[in-house]
């Protein structure tokens, strides 16, 4: 299990994917999306072929999916989460973005203690940010995106 960062509309701000990992080179795309209206938030999953994206900028592996366990057994957890402000972001947000619903998603996973083992949902998401903006920020030429990390914040 991935957390894939992708290149927003304006510099420095990202799209938040929690990416199953099928092949190399393919997986699943499970994520909030609104098609460009930010009043109608929906849960999403599908086919994306995330490592050769022209948008994305960083994969980070959090956690780890055993093999009795597939894609569906992953979503059970994440794609029922509301399409608004949880209560632990009222005041921390404000208002509900793909970022919140990726934070909301992990903190499901880190409960079920099968996927994802991450105490510090913010923590995790400031060395996100971090990693991907010194990227975006930063690139040089023809430096090749994405990159690929691993954290001590997110475990499976």
């Amino acid at each position: 299990v991935y957390v894939a960062l992708t290149k927003n509309e304006i510099s420095g701000t990202y799209h938040w994917i929690l990416y199953f990992v099928v092949t190399p080179k393919s997986g699943w795309k499970m994520h909030a999306t609104n098609d460009g209206d930010a009043r109608t938030w929906r849960y999403e999953r599908k086919t994306w072929d995330g490592p050769d994206s022209f948008l994305a900028v960083t994969f980070t592996k959090i956690g780890h999916v055993d093999n009795n366990f597939d894609v569906e057994m992953l979503e059970e957890y994440v794609k029922d989460i509301p399409m608004s402000l949880p209560e632990v972001d009222i005041g921390k947000e404000p208002r509900f973005t793909c970022r919140v619903w990726f934070k909301e998603a992990i903190r499901h996973l880190n409960l079920t203690e099968l996927f994802v083992n991450c105490p510090d949902v913010d923590a995790l998401e400031r060395e996100l940010i971090q990693r991907a903006s010194a990227l975006e920020l930063g690139q040089v030429g023809n430096m090749m995106l994405p990159y690929f990390y691993t954290t001590k914040l997110a475990q499976a």
